[in-house]
């Protein structure tokens, strides 16, 4: 079976109709050859506001699982203003327990690119970033599902990650995103460490699967490099 390549789209055109055109562009390209998965993620307006209290930077997202010839077709056909990333992925953990069906999310997700600090070695805290997934888990409980991306190639060169994560409902995400104030505390000390908060973009959206089938990367290695 084909290895695929992960592409991840994101939309920084503000306008509803950009958006509509990115959305529709996804769902036709989620129809077409050589793609293994699709997914596609639009802004929540209302959750983006409660829970970060700032404006985004991004307004969709689309991943796209891609046999190697099509990613530079896609990125160029991609529609708006749209920044690129081709990524290595790794499933942090899964206690959803939802089926894998090319269908909505009945929660809420976040989709994260973000900077490392400058001056920390790339494979540094490419470790620290494996190691949080675990520390994640505990720490957000009401966190339900973490897809941890790695950049390798980007239109983007300050973005060098992607943190993906999801929650059943808004109401977790907004009241309920850290266990305790000592959990806080913690997941702030470890992140401070190697993610530049000034340069990460955390962006609240709804999701849909459109297409499942074989999304394997053939990168069973995190770390880039390995």
């Amino acid at each position: 079976m084909a290895a695929f390549d992960k592409l991840v789209l994101a939309l920084d055109d503000p306008g509803l109709g950009a958006r509509d055109e990115f959305v529709a562009w996804t769902r036709s390209v989620a129809t077409g050859d050589g793609v293994g998965r699709a997914e596609v993620e639009q802004l929540a307006d209302d959750a983006q506001r409660a829970h970060t209290r700032k404006p985004p930077r991004f307004f969709a997202f689309a991943s796209l699982w891609l046999t190697p010839d099509r990613v530079d077709e896609l990125v160029e056909a991609a529609p708006g203003s749209t920044q690129w990333f081709r990524v290595r992925e790794r499933l942090a953990f899964d206690r959803s327990a939802r089926a894998d069906e090319a269908r909505p999310w009945a929660g809420i997700k976040k989709t994260t690119p973000w900077a490392p600090m400058a001056g920390v070695d790339t494979r540094i805290w490419q470790g620290r970033y494996t190691n949080h997934g675990v520390l994640a888990g505990t720490h957000h409980a009401t966190v339900v599902r973490y897809r941890q991306n790695v950049v390798e190639a980007t239109s983007d060169p300050e973005l060098r990650a992607i943190s993906e994560l999801w929650w059943t409902n808004t109401e977790d995400l907004v009241e309920r995103f850290y266990a305790s104030g000592e959990a806080e505390q913690l997941v702030g000390i470890d992140t401070i460490g190697f993610v530049d908060a000034a340069r990460a973009y955390p962006t609240v959206t709804t999701h849909e699967v459109l297409r499942i089938g074989d999304a394997r990367t053939g990168n069973e290695a995190f770390l880039v490099g390995e």
